[in-house]
């Protein structure tokens, strides 16, 4: 496992040299991604989602904290301002319903994904997916930009036994991949992703697509 910090001090002295990925020549022998704000912007459709769960629940949706919700479980979003577990349900219900009539439209891939996706599968990594989307709408997405058939494991919020930074759904996806957790790498847009991969015994990568984060990516294609 190559432990942050020391990527992150790699990360400086390497993303200016280009592409890092080279066929058969993968620093990892897994590459496994979360799934929004990582290989896809999907922030349309999960605002629509939100502003459905809080609207049938009573609650005043603030799209200004969209970013913030999308960087963290759906429980803990949930938690800001309801108790009731049954209210959870049913929050959780909302959102998924508003998932599956508009998620799938709304979704846009974000321009480097598909070619960094290619690289790591021709380098001969496996790959798989960890989220907190249902693995349905994954496939969906992915089915829809010709990107189905890339990934080995999806591991996605039916199976999900507790929320990042548990390293359990980690932790199901390696044990898919049949991949050991030293020889992996997790990607994410959330510090809670680089948290889930320590934890596994992994190495985490953030990427930050605004760019404000010193020594995070900001484009999958500079991938080690």
């Amino acid at each position: 496992m190559l432990p942050y910090h020391k990527y992150l001090r790699w990360s400086r002295q390497t993303y200016s040299k280009g592409p890092a990925i080279r066929p058969g020549m993968a620093a990892f022998s897994a590459y496994i991604f979360d799934f929004d704000g990582t290989l896809f912007d999907t922030r349309a459709g999960v605002g629509l989602c939100y502003e459905r769960a809080f609207r049938e629940l009573g609650g005043e949706y603030d799209p200004s904290m969209l970013e913030t919700y999308m960087k963290e479980p759906l429980d803990r979003t949930f938690a800001r301002f309801w108790e009731d577990p049954c209210r959870y349900r049913e929050f959780v219900a909302c959102f998924l319903a508003e998932s599956e009539a508009s998620m799938c439209a709304t979704t846009a891939i974000f321009p480097d994904t598909a070619e960094a996706l290619a690289r790591v599968q021709g380098s001969g990594a496996a790959m798989g997916i960890v989220s907190g989307k249902t693995e349905v709408r994954i496939r969906e997405i992915l089915g829809r930009f010709g990107l189905g058939g890339m990934f080995r494991s999806i591991v996605g919020f039916e199976r999900t036994k507790a929320s990042k930074p548990d390293p359990s759904s980690l932790e199901m996806c390696l044990g898919e991949l049949g991949e050991p957790p030293c020889g992996a790498v997790y990607v994410g847009d959330s510090p809670l992703d680089v948290a889930a991969a320590e934890a596994a015994g992994a190495t985490g990568i953030l990427i930050d697509r605004g760019g404000g984060t010193p020594g995070a990516l900001t484009d999958l294609r500079m991938l080690p």
